[in-house]
């Protein structure tokens, strides 16, 4: 599954979200910052991100990518 960005209309808060492309935008889920335990609940937004990628498998770690040897 894809990773999409989304911004919280209410909030302002960005989240990544491994999600489907037909699954509808979620609800925020950002705690208040006033210490109280509400979670926003706003409707979010899906907004242009850089490309992400999600590593599967151990061939990426046997073969040292990105550690900076070899």
């Amino acid at each position: 599954m894809p990773i999409y960005v989304y911004k919280c209309n209410k909030c302002g808060e960005t989240a990544e979200r491994m999600m489907r492309m037909s699954d509808p935008n979620p609800t925020c889920d950002a705690v208040s910052e006033k210490g109280d335990g509400e979670v926003c609940g706003g409707e979010t937004t899906k907004v242009p991100a850089r490309s992400t990628f999600h590593l599967k498998g151990g061939g990426w770690y046997r073969d040292e990518y990105g550690t900076g040897s070899g």
